[in-house]
């Protein structure tokens, strides 16, 4: 066995008739169902990625992030599955109704067939056909309304229209007064005059153009849930040895006044045309007989005797679920069963470690039906109870598949995910920065952990002349996983589109385990996954100085100095002192004797020029006569503009660790 999960019993609590008791939410099934058609495969390439951040712009580390995630899902054993299906008349009423809004709500008075006591008949489209539901608090029934022969009719909808089933609608007194000449009937027995009734219209039709029913949206969704069953018991059946334990089965009787069909062995759904279900209808709901009856044994109940579900072959290993669905309250022809038989039967049912999920059909206005199913109900993991309430048997589809759906439990794809870091790079601790070496370990964070962690680890390796990151027997969970690690680029390494990964990181999954267990099963074939992803790649820009020595006789371009320079363009240039120099069209004029720094910046270069001024020569002047003071020796004044000399010239971009000695 693969796994068990632990089932929630049916918890009695006392019955609150009429109490306002809320069903399970409806959710769209849609986009799960969609996910079913996904690829097999454990990990899929657009569910994964890696990509590069910079972390630290001055010493050029970089984030690395390879995230991924698993869509794998499984039954955790074989499910068996016990449906019990209300085929009453009542099942036969439409299977939606829309409200009538352009006459409702209406008097019956107003539908006087003779206008007695000056009522007139009411304004409706005698071209259309009506339904109106009465009886609200017990059996609920739904009554067509049609037009004919100048008279408007009324038929249980269940029905057929022949003439022991139709009457016409009227009120003769306060209370009616049942007469064979008019045969005028209210719809329950304390209609007045003044009772007021929301007319509808049929909200669904076959492809005949027939007026679709509730017994004909059952027998379609189960055929579609039987199908899609099939495919997800060979979707998710995804142990390579699954020692024959994973399966969706299913059992089922058919119930009215009796269990008039029944199957209590549990078909394999692997061949969903094995199942054939007669749809059989008939007077009165006997749920009791279709959970559990008390006297199985009796002759008077010889006919759905050992058809209940309790009578099913459940088995204690398996997950056992089983699915009234019903549109009633229980009745046996317009006689009530007590709730203490209700609660006798499906504890019968529950006692077998069955999870009973009931569902129920056109209740809106049937309190103590909604009441008594929410209560029979067993609780889910989370103590909500499961019962399902729907007015639209079009969606009884979705409501299958939304029970089905909870059975079924992602699981986690055991991974591993190796990264082999450029030449460029080297892995760096994300705390300090520092070296990692072979055999360290990192945390999912890209932190240095030590032996006594006990988390999730990447191991720093050493191979074939390159570092690897090897995150190995990684659960992958359906929520994501993520591993994050820091590389810093190497002295030198500069320029745009860098990969940081030599050739690709690889995800690998082979086995899968259950959430929170360690033990793990080996995936079939179909499911092992080996996907690539390609290295992202970087810029990095590294920032640093080019200079110059640098001899002048008077004034020197600044062009003669950097060659480049000759298509200097206007760029913004700054002197320490400006007293010791000037720049002139591009010329470095000196003014003192003194230093200073030249800075500035051109095509994404940073130049440095420190200028050193010892001797200023000026120009010739006229003779003048000796000084006797200094014997008639001329004053004579050389300069020289130096830069600091021995350094690296390495330039930002491209053209890196250029060196120039003029």
């Amino acid at each position: 066995m693969i796994k068990k999960l632990l089932l929630t019993l049916l918890l009695f609590t006392p019955f609150v008739i009429y109490a306002d008791k809320d069903p399970k939410e409806y959710v769209d099934m849609t986009p799960w169902l969609q996910e079913l058609e996904n690829p097999n495969e454990a990990i899929l390439p657009e569910d994964s990625k890696i990509t590069a951040t910079l972390y630290d712009e001055e010493e050029n580390i970089y984030k690395i992030d390879i995230s991924t995630k698993t869509r794998l899902q499984t039954i955790p054993q074989t499910l068996d599955i016990g449906f019990m299906l209300d085929t009453s008349n009542s099942m036969l009423f439409p299977a939606s109704l829309e409200k009538e809004k352009s006459n409702y709500p209406i008097y019956l008075a107003n539908f006087a067939n003779n206008p007695w006591y000056g009522q007139t008949i009411p304004k409706l489209d005698t071209s259309k056909t009506y339904y109106l539901i009465g009886d609200k608090t017990m059996s609920a029934t739904v009554f067509m309304i049609y037009y004919y022969d100048n008279y408007w009719y009324a038929v249980d909808a269940s029905k057929d229209k022949t003439e022991e089933n139709i009457f016409k609608i009227g009120i003769e007194t306060a209370k009616m007064t049942y007469t064979s000449d008019y045969t005028l009937y209210p719809f329950s027995a304390d209609d007045t005059a003044d009772t007021v009734y929301d007319l509808y219209l049929a909200g669904s039709y076959n492809v005949d153009n027939s007026v679709r029913t509730r017994l004909d949206s059952l027998q379609e969704s189960m055929n579609r849930n039987n199908i899609t069953m099939s495919r997800l018991l060979a979707k998710t059946t995804i142990a390579k040895d699954s020692h024959g334990e994973q399966d969706i089965r299913i059992a089922y009787n058919v119930f009215n006044g009796a269990v008039v069909d029944y199957n209590p062995h549990f078909y394999s759904l692997s061949d969903p045309n094995d199942i054939h279900i007669n749809y059989m209808t008939g007077a009165a709901t006997h749920t009791d007989y279709a959970l559990g009856d008390e006297d199985l044994n009796e002759t008077s109940n010889y006919f759905h005797q050992n058809r209940s579900a309790a009578t099913f072959e459940w088995n204690s290993n398996h997950l056992n679920y089983g699915i009234l669905i019903t549109d009633g309250v229980p009745q046996a022809l317009g006689n009530p069963i007590d709730d203490q038989t209700m609660i006798n039967a499906a504890k019968k049912l529950t006692d077998q470690e069955v999870n009973l999920i009931t569902v129920g059909i056109g209740l809106e206005n049937v309190p103590r039906g909604k009441s008594l199913l929410y209560d029979i109900s067993s609780l889910d993991a989370n103590g909500v109870h499961n019962f399902y309430s729907i007015e639209d048997t079009d969606t009884l589809y979705n409501i299958l598949l939304q029970i089905i759906s909870g059975t079924i439990v992602h699981v986690n794809a055991i991974t591993n995910i190796e990264d082999v870091i450029a030449d460029d790079f080297y892995p760096v601790d994300k705390l300090t920065g520092k070296p990692l070496k072979a055999n360290d370990r990192i945390n999912l964070d890209g932190e240095l952990v030590d032996n006594t962690f006990t988390g999730r680890v990447g191991i720093i390796a050493f191979e074939d002349n390159k570092y690897k990151v090897k995150w190995e027997q990684q659960d992958v969970p359906y929520e994501g996983w993520k591993g994050t690690f820091y590389i810093k680029a190497k002295e030198g390494i500069h320029g745009d589109d860098i990969p940081t990964n030599f050739g690709q990181v690889t995800l690998t999954s082979n086995s899968f385990s259950f959430p929170d267990e360690a033990t793990q099963y080996e995936l079939k074939d179909d499911y092992k996954s080996a996907i690539n992803l390609e290295s992202p790649k970087v810029v990095i820009t590294i920032e640093k100085e080019e200079t110059e020595e640098l001899d002048l006789e008077e004034t020197k371009k600044l062009s003669d100095i950097f060659p480049e320079l000759a298509t200097l363009g206007a760029v913004q240039i700054s002197i320490t002192d400006e007293r010791i120099v000037k720049i002139e069209n591009g010329t470095i004029v000196p003014l003192a004797i003194g230093q200073t720094d030249i800075e500035f910046e051109h095509d994404t270069t940073k130049y440095t020029v420190h200028v050193i001024v010892t001797h200023l020569n000026e120009p010739p002047k006229e003779k003048e006569p000796d000084n006797p003071y200094t014997g008639g020796l001329r004053s004579v004044y050389t300069f020289t503009i130096l830069a600091l000399s021995g350094l690296i010239l390495i330039l930002i971009g491209r053209n890196a660790n250029k060196i120039k000695t003029i």
